[in-house]
């Protein structure tokens, strides 16, 4: 029986290889990309999602943190039923973060005895967060986070994100961000059922 593949006897030409040794080793190149990639075709989410899928059932630690104006906060003294907790920085892709919409119509459609929106920045610039947050219109608290020190104790790498933490005091959610307008009214749905009641 012939090989399958006989390119030991396509001959290289001077100045380039011959069409059928380049699809041969285009088929394999593509063979190999497929074989490591996850079957979902999502790369690195795949890995975010099962990182946060192991902190459900799970509490945030403690933490302080300076917001824009300097007042110190304190994760522990937030009295709220809910907490989102968004972790983000303002180099984070644009696209990704057009999801400041939805952080800014929770915290509207919420008391804050309901559901309390926290933004974390791990960017080094506080005034650069300040004019993002101006910019936009965001009244929570946003605090800064050089260091990513909370990023780092939840395990995460992706940013943003958002955590979601229920009345037990424990995380319920960790979502990244979505920038499509009817992804982010299911969000806004989902949470309002959740609270309901709250």
């Amino acid at each position: 029986m012939a090989p399958r593949y006989r390119l030991a006897e396509t001959p290289v030409e001077p100045g380039g290889v011959r069409l059928r040794t380049l699809v041969a080793f285009t088929i394999l190149a593509l063979s190999f990309i497929t074989a490591v990639l996850p079957a979902d075709g999502q790369g690195n989410d795949v890995a975010e999602k099962a990182a946060g899928s192991n902190l459900i059932g799970k509490e945030l630690v403690d933490f302080e943190l300076a917001d824009l104006t300097g007042e110190v906060l304190r994760y522990s003294d937030i009295d709220s039923a809910w907490k989102l907790i968004v972790l983000f920085s303002v180099h984070d892709c644009q696209v990704c973060l057009q999801e400041y919409r939805l952080w800014k119509k929770i915290d509207q459609s919420f008391t804050r005895e309901q559901v309390t929106v926290v933004g974390i920045s791990h960017d080094q610039d506080r005034k650069s967060v300040d004019q993002f947050a101006g910019l936009r219109g965001l009244n929570f608290p946003i605090l800064l986070n050089p260091d990513d020190s909370v990023r780092k104790s939840l395990g995460l790498t992706d940013s943003p994100l958002r955590v979601l933490i229920g009345g037990s005091g424990k995380i319920v959610a960790v979502d990244k961000s979505d920038a499509n307008i009817e992804s982010q009214r299911t969000v806004l749905q989902n949470l309002r059922e959740r609270t309901a009641g709250s």
